[in-house]
């Protein structure tokens, strides 16, 4: 991890209940809201960290402390995929089937 990925990892806490929003930890950081959220990205995507985000109250990110807190954060982060791809097939009039379809065909790729 970088010295930037560490110092935002330990200003996360265990829970949804204590989540932080980026503003907070960019504050506390002194490094740009914007950043912050691509540290958080790379925290997940790079270091397989457990973060979930919350856009309810406490909003902000924070360590998934437990498994039923896992099956909240996939049902949230698959059911906004799955609006995300359902707009996306109205804008070219396909059916959501084929935009899946699609997304098949980009992991080959």
């Amino acid at each position: 991890m970088t010295e930037e990925e560490s110092l935002v990892f330990s200003l996360l806490l265990r829970g949804r209940q204590n989540a932080r929003g980026a503003d907070l930890l960019a504050e506390l950081t002194g490094i740009h809201r914007r950043h912050v959220e691509k540290l958080v990205r790379r925290l997940i995507d790079t270091h397989d960290v457990f973060i979930g985000s919350s856009c309810g109250k406490p909003c902000g990110y924070y360590l998934i402390a437990d498994p039923a807190e896992i099956e909240e954060v996939y049902a949230s982060l698959r059911h906004r995929g799955i609006e995300v791809l359902r707009r996306a097939a109205k804008l070219k009039k396909l059916s959501l089937s084929e935009v899946f379809g699609q997304g098949n065909l980009l992991e080959v790729e």
